[in-house]
């Protein structure tokens, strides 16, 4: 249990997604002061590319529901259980005020990608979603 804990920033450096995304949300259960959330993923999961593996939580995290204010996704490549993770947070934080996606894939402005977080429900209604493209040169 982490008592006090307000900020948290993370980097995975290896790992399975679905060992990565269920593992974290159960972190979630036990920080229930986290203000401000990011998170860095510096591998990519090949062995997971097109599987849905992301089940949500049975119950919500405290944090989630009452304390975060920002989350930050960076490295983001586009694989279901990222996305699916974001949607999670995006959808369950009821103070959340600003989400941030990046990712250095090369995405232009009617990328589906872009339109399925847009228009994804939030728990906030003062969330504001950025992306933050900086495509690999």
């Amino acid at each position: 249990m982490f008592h006090n804990l307000v900020d948290m920033d993370v980097a995975f450096a290896w790992g399975s997604c679905n060992i990565i995304w269920n593992w974290f949300a159960e972190v979630l259960h036990n920080c229930h002061k986290l203000q401000n959330l990011t998170l860095c993923k510096n591998f990519k999961c090949v062995d997971e590319i097109g599987k849905e593996h992301w089940k949500d939580p049975q119950i919500d995290s405290e944090c989630l529901s009452t304390q975060l204010r920002t989350f930050t996704l960076k490295n983001y490549i586009g694989l279901s259980c990222e996305a699916q993770f974001a949607k999670y947070i995006m959808q369950k934080s009821k103070v959340l005020q600003n989400m941030t996606i990046q990712s250095t894939l090369n995405i232009d402005p009617e990328h589906p990608m872009l339109e399925t977080f847009s228009l994804c429900p939030r728990g906030s209604a003062t969330c504001k979603l950025h992306f933050d493209l900086q495509p690999d040169m």
